[in-house]
Protein backbone atom coordinates (compact mmCIF):
# COMPACT_ATOMS: atom_id res chain seq x y z
CA UNK A 1 0.00 0.00 0.00
CA UNK A 2 1.37 3.26 -0.84
CA UNK A 3 0.38 7.01 -1.18
CA UNK A 4 1.09 7.32 -5.47
CA UNK A 5 0.10 5.03 -7.53
CA UNK A 6 2.68 4.86 -9.93
CA UNK A 7 5.35 5.27 -7.88
CA UNK A 8 6.85 5.06 -4.33
CA UNK A 9 7.39 7.75 -2.19
CA UNK A 10 8.97 6.13 0.43
CA UNK A 11 6.24 5.40 2.78
CA UNK A 12 4.79 2.52 1.72
CA UNK A 13 4.00 -0.66 3.32
CA UNK A 14 3.62 -4.62 2.11
CA UNK A 15 0.11 -6.12 3.46
CA UNK A 16 -1.64 -8.79 2.86
CA UNK A 17 -5.44 -8.17 1.96
CA UNK A 18 -8.15 -9.80 4.65
CA UNK A 19 -10.77 -9.07 1.76
CA UNK A 20 -10.74 -9.86 -2.14
CA UNK A 21 -10.96 -6.22 -3.55
CA UNK A 22 -11.95 -7.73 -6.86
CA UNK A 23 -15.14 -9.37 -5.61
CA UNK A 24 -18.29 -7.20 -4.91
CA UNK A 25 -19.82 -9.47 -2.95
CA UNK A 26 -17.16 -9.54 -0.14
CA UNK A 27 -16.65 -6.01 -0.59
CA UNK A 28 -20.54 -5.32 0.00
CA UNK A 29 -20.37 -7.42 3.19
CA UNK A 30 -17.56 -5.20 4.87
CA UNK A 31 -18.81 -4.20 8.29
CA UNK A 32 -21.32 -1.84 8.53
CA UNK A 33 -21.24 -1.86 12.55
CA UNK A 34 -18.20 -2.42 14.27
CA UNK A 35 -16.67 -0.71 17.44
CA UNK A 36 -19.15 2.24 18.31
CA UNK A 37 -19.28 2.79 14.37
CA UNK A 38 -22.10 2.11 12.33
CA UNK A 39 -22.92 3.21 8.96
CA UNK A 40 -25.64 3.66 5.72
CA UNK A 41 -23.98 2.49 1.89
CA UNK A 42 -25.56 4.14 -1.52
CA UNK A 43 -25.78 2.76 -4.43
CA UNK A 44 -23.21 4.45 -6.76
CA UNK A 45 -23.75 1.64 -9.70
CA UNK A 46 -23.67 4.46 -12.78
CA UNK A 47 -20.42 5.92 -11.41
CA UNK A 48 -19.15 2.84 -10.85
CA UNK A 49 -19.73 2.79 -14.65
CA UNK A 50 -18.55 5.60 -15.71
CA UNK A 51 -15.36 4.84 -14.00
CA UNK A 52 -14.77 1.71 -15.47
CA UNK A 53 -14.24 0.13 -12.04
CA UNK A 54 -14.58 -3.45 -11.02
CA UNK A 55 -15.83 -2.54 -7.94
CA UNK A 56 -17.07 0.61 -5.73
CA UNK A 57 -18.00 0.62 -1.87
CA UNK A 58 -19.95 4.10 -1.03
CA UNK A 59 -20.87 4.60 2.45
CA UNK A 60 -21.40 7.08 5.42
CA UNK A 61 -20.19 6.49 9.30
CA UNK A 62 -21.25 7.41 12.09
CA UNK A 63 -19.30 7.08 15.40
CA UNK A 64 -20.53 7.59 18.46
CA UNK A 65 -18.79 10.38 20.26
CA UNK A 66 -18.78 12.32 17.15
CA UNK A 67 -21.17 14.57 15.64
CA UNK A 68 -20.13 15.13 12.15
CA UNK A 69 -20.64 11.51 9.45
CA UNK A 70 -17.80 10.53 7.77
CA UNK A 71 -17.53 9.37 3.91
CA UNK A 72 -15.82 5.72 3.18
CA UNK A 73 -15.05 4.89 -0.53
CA UNK A 74 -13.70 1.86 -1.62
CA UNK A 75 -12.73 1.77 -5.20
CA UNK A 76 -11.22 -1.45 -7.22
CA UNK A 77 -10.16 -1.78 -10.78
CA UNK A 78 -7.64 -3.49 -12.90
CA UNK A 79 -7.36 -0.47 -15.69
CA UNK A 80 -5.42 2.00 -13.79
CA UNK A 81 -7.15 4.40 -16.28
CA UNK A 82 -9.93 3.77 -13.86
CA UNK A 83 -8.14 6.36 -11.39
CA UNK A 84 -7.49 9.73 -10.83
CA UNK A 85 -6.00 10.48 -7.52
CA UNK A 86 -8.60 12.88 -5.08
CA UNK A 87 -6.52 15.71 -5.93
CA UNK A 88 -7.92 15.36 -9.64
CA UNK A 89 -10.87 13.95 -9.12
CA UNK A 90 -12.15 16.80 -6.73
CA UNK A 91 -11.25 20.18 -8.81
CA UNK A 92 -13.15 18.44 -11.76
CA UNK A 93 -15.64 18.27 -9.60
CA UNK A 94 -15.51 22.04 -9.25
CA UNK A 95 -13.89 21.80 -5.80
CA UNK A 96 -10.42 24.08 -4.95
CA UNK A 97 -7.30 22.40 -3.34
CA UNK A 98 -5.83 24.40 -0.72
CA UNK A 99 -2.23 23.66 -1.89
CA UNK A 100 -0.60 24.18 1.57
CA UNK A 101 -2.47 21.63 2.83
CA UNK A 102 -2.69 18.86 0.25
CA UNK A 103 0.52 16.75 1.70
CA UNK A 104 0.26 13.87 3.70
CA UNK A 105 -0.34 12.90 7.08
CA UNK A 106 -0.47 9.77 9.26
CA UNK A 107 -2.88 7.70 11.35
CA UNK A 108 -1.93 5.51 14.15
CA UNK A 109 -3.36 1.97 14.67
CA UNK A 110 -4.09 1.97 17.93
CA UNK A 111 -4.74 -1.73 18.43
CA UNK A 112 -1.68 -3.34 17.21
CA UNK A 113 -2.58 -6.88 18.61
CA UNK A 114 -2.95 -7.14 15.13
CA UNK A 115 -0.37 -6.78 13.88
CA UNK A 116 1.84 -7.97 17.10
CA UNK A 117 0.50 -11.54 16.81
CA UNK A 118 1.83 -11.83 13.38
CA UNK A 119 5.38 -11.39 14.31
CA UNK A 120 6.17 -9.33 11.45
CA UNK A 121 10.03 -8.77 12.19
CA UNK A 122 12.76 -8.67 10.67
CA UNK A 123 16.16 -9.42 12.45
CA UNK A 124 17.75 -6.40 10.39
CA UNK A 125 15.19 -3.84 10.32
CA UNK A 126 13.82 -5.04 13.94
CA UNK A 127 10.01 -3.96 14.56
CA UNK A 128 8.81 -2.76 10.72
CA UNK A 129 5.47 -1.83 11.97
CA UNK A 130 6.03 1.26 14.47
CA UNK A 131 1.93 1.73 14.68
CA UNK A 132 1.62 4.37 12.24
CA UNK A 133 -0.05 4.41 8.44
CA UNK A 134 1.02 7.08 6.08
CA UNK A 135 -2.24 8.77 3.42
CA UNK A 136 -2.56 11.73 1.82
CA UNK A 137 -4.16 14.48 2.84
CA UNK A 138 -5.78 17.00 0.99
CA UNK A 139 -8.45 19.97 2.22
CA UNK A 140 -10.91 20.92 -0.29
CA UNK A 141 -13.58 23.32 -0.43
CA UNK A 142 -16.25 25.12 -2.92
CA UNK A 143 -17.09 28.65 -3.37
CA UNK A 144 -20.47 30.89 -4.18
CA UNK A 145 -19.43 34.19 -4.91
CA UNK A 146 -16.28 34.43 -3.79
CA UNK A 147 -17.84 32.31 0.09
CA UNK A 148 -17.07 29.16 1.14
CA UNK A 149 -19.88 27.41 1.32
CA UNK A 150 -18.59 23.98 1.95
CA UNK A 151 -15.16 22.32 3.14
CA UNK A 152 -13.56 19.48 3.85
CA UNK A 153 -11.00 16.58 4.88
CA UNK A 154 -9.89 14.27 2.59
CA UNK A 155 -7.50 10.92 3.55
CA UNK A 156 -6.85 8.60 1.11
CA UNK A 157 -4.18 5.76 0.48
CA UNK A 158 -3.77 3.13 -2.40
CA UNK A 159 -3.14 -0.69 -2.53
CA UNK A 160 -1.21 -2.27 -5.57
CA UNK A 161 -0.44 -5.82 -6.69
CA UNK A 162 2.29 -5.16 -8.84
CA UNK A 163 4.68 -7.10 -10.41
CA UNK A 164 7.86 -5.40 -11.04
CA UNK A 165 6.70 -2.35 -9.44
CA UNK A 166 3.89 -2.37 -12.18
CA UNK A 167 0.40 -2.12 -10.84
CA UNK A 168 -1.69 -4.66 -12.37
CA UNK A 169 -4.69 -4.10 -9.86
CA UNK A 170 -5.63 -0.56 -7.55
CA UNK A 171 -7.51 0.05 -5.15
CA UNK A 172 -8.62 3.26 -3.67
CA UNK A 173 -9.57 3.92 0.00
CA UNK A 174 -11.07 7.07 0.77
CA UNK A 175 -12.44 8.37 3.87
CA UNK A 176 -13.63 12.45 4.08
CA UNK A 177 -15.61 14.58 6.29
CA UNK A 178 -17.07 18.60 6.26
CA UNK A 179 -14.25 20.53 8.14
CA UNK A 180 -15.31 23.79 9.16
CA UNK A 181 -15.17 26.77 6.86
CA UNK A 182 -12.20 28.54 8.41
CA UNK A 183 -8.92 27.13 8.65
CA UNK A 184 -9.74 25.07 12.02
CA UNK A 185 -9.32 21.63 10.77
CA UNK A 186 -8.77 19.57 13.67
CA UNK A 187 -11.81 18.03 14.32
CA UNK A 188 -12.67 16.66 10.91
CA UNK A 189 -8.87 15.05 10.96
CA UNK A 190 -9.30 13.69 13.85
CA UNK A 191 -12.38 12.16 12.91
CA UNK A 192 -10.80 10.97 9.47
CA UNK A 193 -7.85 9.24 11.31
CA UNK A 194 -10.36 7.59 13.45
CA UNK A 195 -12.24 5.88 10.80
CA UNK A 196 -8.98 5.35 9.07
CA UNK A 197 -7.25 3.44 12.02
CA UNK A 198 -10.42 1.55 12.80
CA UNK A 199 -11.10 -0.56 9.37
CA UNK A 200 -7.45 -0.64 8.76
CA UNK A 201 -7.13 -3.90 10.73
CA UNK A 202 -10.07 -4.83 9.44
CA UNK A 203 -9.22 -5.35 5.32
CA UNK A 204 -5.36 -5.71 6.33
CA UNK A 205 -2.54 -7.82 8.13
CA UNK A 206 0.87 -7.53 7.87
CA UNK A 207 3.24 -9.91 6.16
CA UNK A 208 5.16 -12.94 8.07
CA UNK A 209 9.09 -12.47 7.89
CA UNK A 210 10.25 -12.13 4.56
CA UNK A 211 13.69 -10.81 2.46
CA UNK A 212 13.26 -7.36 1.65
CA UNK A 213 12.92 -6.79 -1.78
CA UNK A 214 16.19 -4.89 -2.16
CA UNK A 215 17.96 -7.74 -0.36
CA UNK A 216 17.27 -10.01 -3.42
CA UNK A 217 19.38 -8.72 -6.44
CA UNK A 218 21.68 -8.04 -3.54
CA UNK A 219 21.94 -11.34 -2.50
CA UNK A 220 22.11 -12.79 -5.87
CA UNK A 221 25.01 -10.49 -6.97
CA UNK A 222 27.04 -11.93 -4.26
CA UNK A 223 26.46 -15.35 -4.70
CA UNK A 224 27.28 -14.75 -8.76
CA UNK A 225 30.57 -12.82 -7.27
CA UNK A 226 31.14 -15.95 -5.26
CA UNK A 227 31.03 -18.26 -7.50
CA UNK A 228 32.94 -16.68 -10.38
CA UNK A 229 35.55 -16.42 -7.89
CA UNK A 230 35.95 -19.78 -6.79
CA UNK A 231 35.95 -20.45 -10.98
CA UNK A 232 38.61 -18.13 -11.40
Amino acid sequence: MDTEIQHSPGHGAFVTTKLDFASGEEIRDFPERFGKWSAKSYNKSSIEKSLGADVLLSRTYWHEDYFKPVFFLIIHAKNTSAFHPPTVCYPALGWEIETEKAGGAEFNVTDVAWAESSGWLSKREGRIFHGSISAKKPVVYKENNGVITDRRVVFYYFVKDEKRFVPTSITLVRISTQSALNSTDEYALELCKKLAADTFPLMFELRPPERMLCETPVAELLLASCCSLFTA
